[in-house]
């Protein structure tokens, strides 16, 4: 509940919570705390092969992964459950987790109502989300996401590379959501698919898409799932307030991938047979976006060119 806590993790362990194949089950509510996951452990959260679930209602933390952990949440091969409502945190993902969310391989389900946060993915992973080949499962409704930046081919907010991203957002303030490489800024990492709903008094400043991704949507390289399912956005006021968003579409590469939609779908390689997921998109009400495309369509399914 206060005081200072610098917490550096042994082999295999967390730098607060679980050892080697030990879940962590950790509940901060205050302090100034620094901790570092060693090999294959989550900075808070799971160590080697564990999950992480993680509750922060406080405090000033800094928090980075060990090899293939998470910041916050699950270490390597571990889930990561993690639950914010106040805080000043800066979450850091070693090499293929997330920087809050899954470990290595695996999901992230993160529910933020409150606090600052900053928060970067690992090679292949969220900002905040799935560890690299994770899904990520996020709940926004409130505080301000400083900036969420996805690694590799990771999405700032949602899928790890070749995850699928189920992202809510009913308020706050989002000021810079970016995806790696192929990854869209809030939706599906590199191959994944986005479900991405926002409603209400949300505010996001930048949502920017990877090479060939989404800004908000799917990422670059994304194709329908075995049911058919694609991209599916929400964007709608209710009595609570309106969204204002600005996204933009990811450029096109110099090898062939077209630029992502602002808002939609990501591209694919069409000379390597590819057929991109297509986007189901319903915006209702009093809304305000800019929406710039890297390929042709700013709000849709885009291929090539740059729209507004």
């Amino acid at each position: 509940t206060g005081g200072d806590i610098n917490a550096n993790g042994g082999y295999k362990g967390a730098g607060i919570g679980g050892g080697n194949s030990g879940n962590g089950a950790v509940t901060i509510t205050g302090g100034d705390i620094n901790a570092n996951g060693g090999y294959k452990g989550a900075g808070i959260g799971g160590g080697n092969s564990g999950n992480g679930a993680v509750t922060i209602t406080g405090g000033d933390i800094n928090a980075n992964g060990g090899y293939k952990g998470a910041g916050i949440g699950g270490g390597y091969f571990g889930n990561g459950t993690v639950k914010i409502t106040d805080g000043d945190i800066n979450a850091n993902g070693g090499y293929k987790g997330a920087g809050i969310g899954g470990g290595n391989e695996k999901d992230g389900q993160v529910t933020i109502t409150g606090g600052e946060i900053i928060a970067n993915g690992g090679d292949g992973s969220a900002g905040i989300g799935g560890g690299y080949f994770g899904n990520g499962t996020v709940n926004i409704s409130g505080g301000t996401i400083t900036e969420a930046s996805g690694g590799g081919e990771g999405a700032g907010i949602g899928g790890g590379s070749s995850g699928n991203g189920t992202v809510t957002i009913s308020g706050g303030t989002i000021t810079k959501a970016s995806g790696g490489y192929y990854g869209a800024g809030i939706g599906g990492g590199s191959s994944g698919l986005g479900n991405v709903s926002i409603e209400g008094n949300v505010t996001i400043k930048n949502a920017q898409g990877g090479v060939g991704a989404a800004g908000i949507g799917g990422g670059a390289r994304g194709t329908s799932d075995a049911a058919g399912n694609g991209n599916k956005i929400s964007i709608k006021s209710t009595a609570a307030g309106s969204p204002n968003i600005t996204a933009k579409g990811g450029k096109a590469s110099d090898a062939g991938l077209s630029g992502g939609a602002a808002i939609g779908s990501g591209s694919v390689y069409e000379d390597h047979n590819q057929k991109n997921a297509k986007s189901d998109i319903i915006i209702e009400g009093k809304v305000t976006i800019d929406a710039t495309g890297g390929g042709d369509v700013a709000i849709g399914d885009s291929i090539n060119g740059e729209t507004q």
